[in-house]
């Protein structure tokens, strides 16, 4: 389940990177591999697996199937691979931020009348005709000030735009409160890792000193909002410093630090 929330995060972050900067005048697809082929495009949605079809400039036809790409552009739209309860299926992306919009075509429809909310969490729901405030106040429940407006009627499903906008503004003034917030109240933290930093710079050049350095960067950008640091992220420091003993000790000091 983690490996599918991961893959999903992966996704939705890449669709979002490539809709931003791919041109708006070609036609493409991006593979899994990260390698975009531009060309006519064919979206192919008969039978239960959705794929895409591809043909290059001067190349023969390519069929990929939605888990092979991570994204396709085909006439001014870009559709993303989203995980749903059926599994992953293709969805026009509306609008993008820390919570997008996607439409997506209902069981048996060609038309893309379905609407689906993604948070870049990867929590999701499908948008609802029945219970409309009483499920979207719920998802969206970190934002009182929006939740606030949809319960009173003023912001409905026919305002999703503006929910989702005054949504994302309201998280991304919350996220810098609590990077404020979390640089105030835990300096050891962020100093033990300040420390660490340095001695690594400090050392002559070896072959995971880039990777180290890194991981360090995203350590303290993760304490700064306040999240927790993956075991994946301070496992891979701890193998990329593994023959660097001079630093173990401000290593293991600072991931004691992570604990308290």
């Amino acid at each position: 389940m983690k490996k599918l929330k991961l893959l999903q995060l992966l996704l939705v972050v890449f669709c979002l990177f490539i809709s931003k900067v791919a041109s708006a005048q070609t036609d493409y697809v991006v593979t899994i591999k990260g390698d975009t082929i531009k060309g006519k495009v064919k979206y192919l949605n008969s039978g239960l697996d959705k794929r895409v079809q591809i043909t290059p400039l001067n190349g023969k036809k390519i069929v990929y199937t939605v888990i092979q790409t991570t994204a396709f552009k085909l006439g001014a739209d870009t559709y993303c691979p989203v995980r749903n309860v059926e599994g992953y299926v293709y969805m026009k992306l509306l609008k993008t931020g820390y919570l997008s919009l996607y439409a997506f075509q209902q069981p048996n429809q060609f038309t893309w009348d379905g609407r689906y909310l993604l948070k870049k969490d990867g929590q999701s729901i499908e948008v609802p005709n029945l219970g409309f405030k009483k499920t979207l106040t719920k998802f969206l429940s970190e934002c009182s000030s929006v939740t606030v407006r949809i319960l009173s009627g003023e912001l409905t499903k026919t305002k999703m735009s503006e929910i989702i906008d005054q949504y994302n503004d309201c998280i991304d003034v919350n996220t810098k409160k609590s990077a404020v917030i979390q640089l105030i109240e835990q300096p050891e933290k962020i100093n033990a890792w300040r420390a660490l930093e340095k001695n690594i710079n400090d050392l002559p050049a070896f072959e995971q000193k880039a990777n180290a350095l890194e991981m360090i960067t995203e350590i303290k950008y993760k304490i700064n909002k306040g999240e927790k640091i993956p075991n994946f992220l301070t496992a891979g420091l701890i193998d990329a410093l593994k023959d660097q003993p001079s630093v173990k000790e401000i290593l293991d000091n600072a991931l004691a630090e992570l604990k308290n």
